[in-house]
């Protein structure tokens, strides 16, 4: 019974190649690698008797899938292709619809789908690669990492939807999209969304009624989106909110039971709340959204908090979305930066109070609907990240450090093992080390004795911290200190184009490319440039293990 038909497309070729990697995880059974559909993802049972062909012109090759006679099962099969990626993601698929037996009623974890959504599996694999690119190693990273943190008594993350997304058909189709790509991978979202209200607002009972019924169409048109794309969704009313009344119909939240969001997550569905709570005699009270948001965030404690808005994040005064804010740092110095209001500045104070009350590892995000899966699976992001930051202590000698981890994190970051003797070679030389408390991120800056210009002997970043700012907040206390300073990558490392942002001056002979910044004499570059070139290697090159992909150099 052939179900899908595909014709050959090069870019696509591609871009499943990369999925192909992605996928693959080499010593691990197939059965545990993270697909990109998730093992939630069912498909309905559709008799022998019953045949549905769909077109797609963006697949490479052409396959059909058949029922057999056990209800359930389906069995992809090839014809005429001359590739090789698609029999991994057939494998995959297989894998998928074998590991449940269908089902023709709802039972917790279990969900049916409609005939017209059974190909979301595509449409997911669409939506990642045009958000996250073709770069698999990536994606491939932070997909196991996310799945392997995730917690079944908690949500993964909390999706704070602004109503301008609402009214925008575009970003509300990357919003279903993207939400039930992580639902149906285990990445458990619950959704909020709702109307901002001022603490002197007043609110009428005709005033609460209309605010009622529009809060009422969003909500049904958020589940009805979420469905659309195969995430089944639920709604929940204000028995979920309790309130107080603050003045006239308008509310505070005193608790959240969190029993009917347990019962949707645990059934496979994904919570959907607004900001209408209820009062304990009953009575229905309008509150406001952000503060809906604070208090769900304190009782289910997400790893990710995110605020979806149309503007993709903070934006700087040369438009540029702001990619990192480290806290509480950054409160001492916003009043200076002009981009940034007193409302920015008081909504900023209510993320950093928030923060605080979560664990280290959360983090809350400003960014767009249609780059919320950009920002979860690249290392670069795509909007406003906020984090309390990672204090970072200075040293001028190996006294009071962890030798062991700090070794570990420079091994990982480069891929290679540092000679034992490094540090007994460096130590006549050495001028600060910069290293995090958490022994994430490192920096070892020398004294180079041919010239009054240090030499930045090794910058590295652990992966699971990129993206979170601590390379630039690493960077901007090395700058503060040093007002030039030089230092060496390989040319092939792949975040040169960081250091390049970061430099005056380069210059490469094809295997190295040396920068330096804070250095106008000619004469003196000339002399950095064959210092750093003549160094030998601080690695054992002869021991290989499989590269972290961590800044560093």
């Amino acid at each position: 019974m052939p179900i899908l038909m595909t014709k050959r497309a090069g870019i696509w070729a591609r871009r499943m190649r990369c999925l192909q990697l992605l996928m693959s995880d080499s010593g691990s059974n197939s059965a545990d690698k993270p697909g990109i559909l998730g093992a939630s993802c069912h498909m309905m049972s559709v008799s022998q008797s019953a045949s549905r062909s769909v077109s797609h012109d963006a697949m490479p090759s052409t396959n059909t899938a058949e029922c057999d006679k056990n209800p359930g099962e389906v069995t992809l099969k090839r014809k005429h292709s001359t590739t090789s990626w698609l029999s991994s993601w057939q494998e995959v698929i297989q894998n998928q619809h074998h590991r449940e037996p269908h089902t023709s009623v709802t039972r917790p974890g279990t969900y049916m789908l409609p005939v017209q959504i059974m190909n979301n599996g595509s449409q997911d694999l669409k939506r990642f690669l045009e958000q996250v690119g073709t770069n698999p190693k990536e994606a491939r990273y932070w997909l196991k990492y996310y799945k392997k943190s995730s917690d079944v008594n908690r949500p993964f993350a909390l999706v704070h939807v602004d109503d301008d997304v609402l009214n925008n058909p575009d970003m509300l189709d990357s919003l279903g999209s993207s939400l039930s790509f992580l639902h149906r991978n285990n990445m458990r979202p619950v959704v909020v969304h709702g109307r901002k209200l001022n603490n002197e607002e007043e609110i009428s009972p005709e005033k609460l009624k209309k605010i009622r019924h529009q809060l009422s169409s969003d909500s049904m048109l958020i589940v009805s989106l979420l469905e659309s794309h195969g995430a089944p969704a639920r709604l929940l009313y204000s028995n979920v909110i309790q309130s107080s009344i603050r003045k006239s119909k308008y509310g505070n939240v005193e608790e959240i039971n969190i029993d009917p969001i347990n019962w949707c997550l645990q059934s496979g569905h994904i919570p959907v709340i607004n900001n209408i709570g209820e009062s304990l005699d009953g009575q229905l009270l309008a509150v406001d959204v952000m503060e809906v948001t604070e208090a769900l965030t304190s009782s289910l404690q997400p790893t990710k908090i995110f605020i979806l808005n149309t503007a993709g994040g903070y934006i700087d005064e040369d438009k540029q979305v702001i990619a990192n804010i480290n806290l509480p740092a950054f409160l001492e110095n916003s009043e200076n930066l002009k981009w940034c209001s007193k409302d920015q500045i008081q909504k900023v104070e209510r993320i950093n109070k928030l923060l605080m009350d979560l664990p280290s590892y959360s983090s809350v995000i400003i960014t767009s609907a249609t780059t919320l899966l950009h920002e979860l699976f690249t290392h670069n992001g795509s909007g406003t990240f906020f984090k309390i930051a990672e204090p970072v202590h200075k040293y001028q000698s190996l006294d009071g450090i962890n030798k062991d981890l700090l070794v570990k994190l420079i091994d990982r970051s480069f891929g290679r093992n540092l000679k034992e003797d490094y540090f007994s070679i460096i130590e006549g030389n050495m001028h600060t080390i910069y290293l995090t408390e958490g022994y994430n991120a490192a920096a070892i800056v020398s004294k180079d004795i041919s010239s009054s210009v240090p030499y930045l002997d090794k910058f590295a970043v652990s992966l699971k911290s990129q993206g979170q700012g601590l390379s630039d907040t690493l960077w901007e206390m090395i700058q503060k200190d040093f007002p030039s300073l030089f230092w060496r990558s390989k040319s092939t490392n792949i975040i040169n184009p960081w250091y390049f942002k970061k430099c005056d001056g380069s210059w490469s002979d094809g295997d190295w490319i040396v920068f330096w910044y804070g250095v106008p004499d000619h004469k003196t570059t000339s002399g950095l440039i064959n210092y750093a070139l003549d160094l030998e290697s601080s690695f054992n090159l002869s021991q290989d293990f499989e590269r972290e992909e961590s800044k560093s150099f």
